[in-house]
């Protein structure tokens, strides 16, 4: 008897310089059944994207050295990431109406309504080709 092909969980890539939240995302994620790569860096997160290229990224605008609007312009930028949804939890959402440039797929504003942040991630993540 054929063994049933499991599916890879979707890959979800945590950029939060705050080692609270970034933990809190990764134990709310890894419990949903997501296989989560994090980091406090925005730099560090590009270089993450570009080569584990996961199925949705959370991104923090306050981050230290690289902007996570800086970053969100460089995911947008590659064409190897431009077409991965991007999430922003953020304290600053001002900061992004007043961008009015790139745009994230979503925007959180912290303290998240967890409930409404899960339900979206599985409504986009579902409504993704497989991969």
């Amino acid at each position: 008897m054929p063994t049933p092909r499991t599916r890879k969980p979707p890959t979800v890539l945590v950029i939060e310089d705050d080692d609270h939240i970034r933990a809190f995302l990764s134990d709310l994620l890894t419990a949903e059944g997501y296989q989560v790569e994090a980091t406090h860096s925005g730099a560090i997160g590009l270089d993450l994207a570009r080569a584990s290229h996961p199925d949705l990224i959370t991104l923090d605008l306050g981050l230290p050295g690289k902007s996570g609007l800086q970053v969100l312009e460089e995911l947008r930028a590659n064409s190897d990431t431009r077409d991965i949804p991007v999430f922003v939890l953020t304290a600053y959402a001002d900061l992004l109406q007043r961008w009015g440039r790139t745009q994230p797929d979503r925007c959180f504003t912290k303290p998240v309504d967890v409930e409404a942040y899960l339900s979206s991630l599985a409504s986009t993540l579902q409504s993704q080709p497989a991969g």
